[in-house]
């Protein structure tokens, strides 16, 4: 397990295993685990990016469960319930 970023701050780059965050990236409201990799401009907010997964530069995921795909390329992402408070 690795990262907790909160609301409104950025994650912590060397927190996580072998999680590296590209300086220009903004990741935020988001828990990071292991080996992950985001990429130059690549915005995340308020994700779950599970173990290798690889974001690509310029990218931008919000409120979503993101996984590796088998492939190694861009990761299958799956969006949270919005159907709702809770």
């Amino acid at each position: 397990m690795a990262a907790f970023a909160a609301k409104g701050e950025p994650a912590n780059p060397g927190a996580g295993r072998g999680a590296r965050i590209a300086p220009s990236a903004r990741v935020t409201g988001s828990i990071l685990w292991d080996d992950v990799d985001v990429g130059a401009d690549a915005v995340i907010e308020e994700c779950i990016l599970t173990d290798g997964v690889h974001i690509a530069g310029g990218a931008t995921y919000r409120r979503a469960v993101l996984v590796r795909s088998a492939e190694g390329d861009e990761p299958i992402a799956s969006p949270f319930d919005t159907g709702g408070d809770r």
